[in-house]
């Protein structure tokens, strides 16, 4: 099971930033920008919406393939209805991602460091209630996604007076000339998340399908690697 959720969270913590081609981290350069031209209204409407839209067609195109995609992950088509699972679990991760980003652009932080607190909280006491009664690796994927959940939404009702307040803009922001500004500067975000996330996990992919073994005892070695990588850093610390 800790190896079928290594895999499961690394896949989903590569997942989230790529769905989103990389908008939301625009944020941290943007979200000052607009403010300042009287704009940030605009620009987190469009924003949003763009963040939606490709949430849910990320979400559709894992339902669609998740035979594969399980394939691909645990070297096995049995994990088709946890791929399933983990489509709307990214849903609430996509959230809490983008909430992050936009609360610390926003220099929100004590939101952040709240909602990242209740998140742990809730991640450890949800996984291990659900665990307790049914000791398998979703109990944990739904632990986590319910805690992305919570956490967001809590944050976003403490925010939303601040949101709520923002000035409308005297005049309009032309599309074109805010996607082009925008999504130059997010390719180059999405193309700096995939090589540094591809980096931190492909050594998991690589026991899957290159160790010569079965899916389940690969992915007991894949447990047992992600324990050592614990005790080393406990050691090294």
């Amino acid at each position: 099971s800790l190896g079928e959720w290594e895999m499961v969270y690394s896949f989903l913590m590569l997942a989230a930033p790529l769905a989103v081609l990389g908008v939301p981290g625009s944020f941290g350069r943007y979200a000052e920008h607009y403010r300042q031209r009287g704009h940030l209204r605009t620009f987190l409407t469009r924003t949003t919406i763009w963040t939606t839209v490709c949430g849910l067609i990320s979400v559709a195109i894992i339902e669609t393939l998740a035979p594969q995609l399980s394939q691909m992950m645990f070297g096995d088509v049995k994990y088709a209805d946890v791929m399933r699972n983990i489509g709307f679990c990214l849903l609430t991760i996509i959230l809490q991602h983008t909430l992050t980003a936009l609360l610390t652009a926003l220099r929100l932080y004590r939101i952040v460091s709240a909602m990242q607190f209740v998140q742990s909280i809730l991640f450890a006491v949800i996984s291990l209630g659900l665990m307790w009664r049914y000791p398998t690796m979703n109990s944990i994927l739904f632990g986590y996604a319910i805690a992305c959940l919570i956490s967001s939404v809590g944050a976003i009702i403490w925010a939303w007076p601040a949101f709520r307040d923002l000035d409308r803009p005297e005049d309009d922001l032309v599309h074109r000339e805010f996607w082009v500004k925008l999504l130059r500067f997010a390719f180059f975000v999405w193309v700096t998340n995939l090589l540094t996330h591809l980096f931190a996990i492909v050594d998991r992919y690589m026991i899957v399908h290159y160790a010569n073994l079965s899916p389940s005892e690969a992915l007991e070695q894949v447990g047992h690697y992600h324990s050592s990588r614990i005790n080393k850093k406990c050691h090294g610390a």
